[in-house]
């Protein structure tokens, strides 16, 4: 991945980072949404990013952890 702004969503449930190591939060978004959010803005080096996203956590409406 090239450094950048990236944005992810789900319409039902919410996303949990594991890995923020190196992360910054884009303009207009918090790194207190990267926990238990359905949209998550992240930026950082391409290593940092790929730890983020090998780590990322997805609840279900219903509970469901994967």
């Amino acid at each position: 991945l090239p450094r950048g702004n990236y944005f992810l969503t789900v319409d039902n449930g919410s996303l949990s980072l594991g890995q923020k190591s190196g992360l910054v939060a884009p303009m207009g978004y918090s790194a207190a949404d990267w926990n238990g959010n359905n949209i998550i803005g992240i930026s950082g080096s391409p290593t940092d990013l790929m730890n983020a996203l090998s780590s990322i956590t997805y609840t279900g409406s219903g509970g469901t952890v994967s």
